[in-house]
């Protein structure tokens, strides 16, 4: 808009109390009645006049729509000038004014009148973010005495206003002075001159204007009354407002505004608020302000917003939707008010994990603020930044990127580096980034918006709290969980302390740090966090929260990873059904509950099952995530783990080794990831034949793992495990044996007897003892294997039947074949019978060569013959044995427990056949790929 099409030339912006309202007043009648002097305006420099002036008390009539009039007034407006005392600070309405010309790219226009107390206490908080604005200084400081004082500021401020020098003008002014002074002298002369004649003229006159002035006075004296009720009405209007607007700035400023964690960091105190004043309150805004609605609805809004930040956005739902209503009644949709309200109430509809109902609601906030206040004011960045977080939530996080990126340089240019919207859109920005796999890029964000926030808001404020986990969250991803731990514990142990245990922040914060327990190894820390954040979630969010649902899965993992998956297999679907119905099918928090029920089926020995599962989370990942995001890089990592399972290793390799260069290439070749990939790999490649390839892949996962992991780490100590079990696949029995009595000794130390993975580690060390002729202290470990896997995973379960085939073979090699045959012919049963394994599977085809050769110990070789042709094996009475019989024999006390511990397994198993069912329950195994 030029110069010229300005429809006032300055907008006054003052509280309407007894100060602020003589000096507006004053201003106004001062900057219209001014006359420039006529040799700038000859000379072109100005106008005759300087123009209209705004003033609303003037221009408008007493309406309940004032707000749409005054902004309206400020965009054709050339300046905005604020009276400033002590009491305009208190005014929202002008704070809102002075935001709103600033952001329409004016803010060089604002001019400040300053009447008394100094410029940090005067200044409203939008007027001081400014820095030093144009100030015209009245305070009566000037020794020339108040009038010279006042003349001088208006001076100053009309200069401004006509684009003027001040010194040009106040010389100009005086010469007039002068002038008018010299003028009078002669006038007066002239007056004294002319009397006498003068006085006959007017003698005959004075009858004439005596009849004219009676009725000049009578018509005066009628105008006088309309202009008096004129004014009485206008005081009446004007005594409402500010009625109102008392009401609201005290209310709103002074009373609810301070029940909120940081102004009040005691909870206690907070609780006994909310029972003893904003329950009463919430109850009786609707009557003591029932004929005042829109004072109604800025306390309800006011009210809700306490109950937000206190955690209780239930209690604030209903305020939210009411004030709306009659915000839109009164104000119609457009108003910035009913913008506003509605984009309130869909905040505490995201918090309430709403978000399908929301994001219509933020579109169309966000949408009426672009068209009524202009892409670049301070409360439509908000609108980008709360319609790019519930697009976020939704998990359409491709669209919420540009929103993001858009509200971080529209917050920086408008409102500044260190403003705390600025602050929140660069944590905004960094966490898209983070959940779109780019770790890297969120990084320095994340660490300067906590940097930010630390020195503008302080350590205890919940924003910087947030920060404080938003930071150890990117850590995390980025794979430095030993960093990122202690400040998940900071920011827990804050949020109790400010917020509360049970407030939604602190409930997320409860979560992460179980998360970084988990990922660290330390399962059982991180187990009972789990299962107090799902009951504190499930009790204060409900159990279709999102994040309850979260929980939900989380508690599922953790006991999947300390083997206890029957439990884990129902919480895993629970909330995968919860997360299709509420989420939908393509929410990335529905695939990852996907993949983990996937997971838990594979770890049950359901892996016939667990594979379309990891499939569909693996197409649904590609085509939401990318095909470079790590959660898409893990499905390819866990779907290649299930077809090795599957006997399918030749399948699993490309996906394997496809997996690690894109873990490579996104995270590093460091991040836990990357080596978990790699070990995923050796491990494919020693199931393939290859173990000379396999060895140094599983050496250098080792060292890796150790490095950035620790040596108590769960997967350093699978990694232990597999590394010494290719060595002895090697030949080298003798290296390898140390290492797998470590990593047993670790297992039971760090996981526990009755782990899947220690006792999977059992079974690996008699692997090895066997190979090294030590079959007396296999037979006993195979035994103890072999029992707990019967009662820890199921007597069909894969591994159970791989350690009732162990253990036959252990038996026939310290001479107890009679006793190993009828074991390793139930084990050939259930290979055939499993769905993960098969006629085909090559650990069938190497169960039931232990069958053969426990036959041919029996003297049964034709059976022998036959058992390796139904296989495809070769004729075993020519083929040597696994393992040689050992010399040295059992003493008859061994023999008896070895018979009683078969005869025990043989009456457990026809109890099962007879109910046609296995024992429940399971976990992955330990010498296997490593989970991601």
């Amino acid at each position: 808009m030029g110069e010229e099409q300005y429809r006032y030339a300055a907008f006054i912006s003052y509280r309407h109390e007894p100060i602020g309202r003589k000096w507006a007043m004053w201003l106004h009648r001062a900057i219209e009645g001014y006359r420039v002097p006529k040799s700038l305006v000859k000379q072109g420099k100005s106008a005759r006049r300087v123009g209209r002036v705004f003033r609303d008390e003037e221009e408008l009539a007493a309406s309940a729509d004032l707000s749409k009039e005054i902004d309206a007034a400020l965009s054709q407006s050339a300046y905005l000038i604020v009276v400033c005392t002590p009491e305009t600070p208190k005014s929202r309405w002008v704070n809102a004014e002075v935001e709103r010309f600033a952001a329409m790219g004016r803010k060089d226009r604002i001019l400040a009148l300053l009447v008394s107390g100094e410029p940090h206490e005067s200044f409203p908080p939008a007027l001081l973010a400014l820095g030093e604005p144009l100030a015209a200084d009245v305070r009566d400081l000037n020794a020339d005495g108040p009038r010279h004082t006042r003349g001088q500021a208006k001076l100053r401020l009309i200069a401004t206003l006509l684009g003027l020098s001040f010194d040009d003008l106040r010389n100009r002014e005086q010469r007039r002075q002068q002038a008018r002074i010299l003028s009078g002298a002669v006038v007066a002369l002239a007056v004294a001159a002319g009397m006498g004649g003068l006085s006959i003229f007017a003698f005959g006159q004075k009858k004439l204007a005596d009849t004219r002035l009676v009725q000049v006075e009578k018509e005066k004296s009628e105008a006088q009354k309309q202009r008096d009720e004129a004014e009485k009405q206008r005081l009446e209007a004007e005594r409402r407002r500010a009625e109102s607007e008392a009401v609201i700035d005290f209310i709103n400023t002074d009373v609810f505004a301070g029940a909120t964690p940081e102004r009040m960091p005691d909870k206690a105190v907070r609780d006994e608020i909310v029972e003893k004043m904003l329950e009463p309150a919430a109850k009786a805004v609707r009557v003591k302000f029932k004929d005042q609605p829109l004072v109604e609805a800025a306390v309800m809004n006011q009210i809700a917003e306490s109950f937000k930040k206190l955690g209780r956005s239930a209690e604030a739902e209903l305020l939210h939707k009411d004030a709306l209503e009659r915000y839109r009644q009164l104000l119609g949709k457009d108003h910035p008010d009913t913008i506003g309200s509605l984009n309130n109430f869909a905040v505490v509809l995201g918090s309430l994990g709403r978000w399908v109902e929301a994001e219509p609601l933020f579109k169309d906030a966000l949408d009426r603020r672009r068209r009524v206040q202009g892409p670049d004011h301070s409360e439509t960045i908000i609108s980008i930044n709360n319609y790019a977080n519930v697009l976020g939530s939704l998990g359409r996080t491709a669209e919420a990127e540009s929103l993001f990126e858009d509200a971080l340089e529209r917050s920086q240019r408008v409102l500044g580096a260190d403003h705390p919207d600025t602050i929140t859109s660069i944590n905004n920005y960094a966490f898209v980034l983070n959940s779109l796999g780019q770790s890297a890029r969120a990084e320095p964000l994340y660490r300067q918006a906590l940097e930010r926030r630390r020195r503008v808001l302080g350590e205890d404020h919940p924003d910087t709290i947030t920060s404080i986990n938003n930071y150890a969250q990117v850590l995390n991803s980025l794979g430095q969980s030993a960093r990122a731990q202690p400040l998940f514990k900071d920011a827990l142990d804050r949020s109790r302390r400010v917020l509360g245990e049970d407030h939604p922040a602190t409930l997320l914060q409860l979560s992460n740090y179980a998360d970084v327990l988990g990922l660290l190894g330390k399962l059982a820390e991180a187990e009972p966090l789990y299962e107090d954040a799902l009951e504190r979630g499930r009790r204060v969010l409900g159990e279709d929260h999102p994040a309850t649902i979260k929980s939900i899965s989380d508690y599922a993992g953790v006991l999947f990873s300390l083997g206890r998956s029957a439990e884990a297999e129902l919480l895993s679907k629970d909330a995968l059904e919860r997360g299709r119905r509420v989420l939908g099918e393509d929410h990335p928090d529905t695939i990852t509950s996907l993949n983990s029920y996937a997971l838990v089926l594979h770890s049950l020995g359901r892996s016939a099952e667990a594979a379309p599962l990891l499939k569909d989370a693996l197409e649904r990942r590609q085509r939401v995530l990318g095909e470079d995001h790590p959660n898409t890089i893990t499905s390819i990592n866990n779907s290649a783990s299930v077809l090795l399972s599957l006997g399918r290793s030749a399948e699993a390799e490309p996906l394997l080794k496809d997996a690690m260069e894109r873990y490579r290439r996104v995270l590093g070749d460091d991040h836990p990831n990357t080596i978990g990939a790699l070990n995923n790999l050796a491990f494919v490649v020693n199931s393939l034949g290859r173990p000379a390839e396999a060895e140094p892949l599983f050496n250098d996962a080792l060292r890796r793992l150790q490095r950035v992991l620790g040596e108590d780490h769960p997967n350093t100590i699978s990694t232990i495990d597999n590394y010494a079990s290719v060595l002895n696949s090697l030949g080298q029995s003798a290296r390898a044996e140390p290492l797998l009595k470590d990593a047993l000794e670790r297992r039971r130390r760090v996981l526990g007897d009755e782990h899947p993975r220690t006792i999977t580690s059992i079974n690996n060390y008699a692997d090895v003892l066997l190979s090294l002729g030590r079959s007396l202290e296999a037979e006993a470990l195979y035994m103890d294997a072999l029992g707990r896997r019967q009662r820890v995973l199921g007597g069909d379960h894969p591994h159970t039947i791989a350690s009732i085939s162990n253990y036959s073979n252990v038996l026939r090699s310290v001479g107890q074949s009679a006793d190993a045959e009828p074991l390793a012919r139930r084990a050939v049963r259930l290979a055939k019978e499993s769905e993960n394994l098969g006629l085909k599977h090559p650990n069938t085809r190497a169960i039931a060569r232990t069958l053969a050769h426990i036959l041919i110990a029996n003297n049964k070789p034709d059976e022998a013959r036959a058992i390796s042709a139904e296989f495809g094996l070769p004729d075993p009475t020519t083929q040597p044995a696994d393992t040689e019989p050992t010399t040295q024999p059992l003493d008859d006390a061994r023999v008896a427990e070895i018979r009683a511990f078969v005869a025990k397994l043989e009456a457990e198993w026809a109890e099962a056949d007879r109910k046609g069912a296995t024992q429940p329950a399971g976990t992955q195994p330990a010498t296997a790929p490593v989970g991601t």
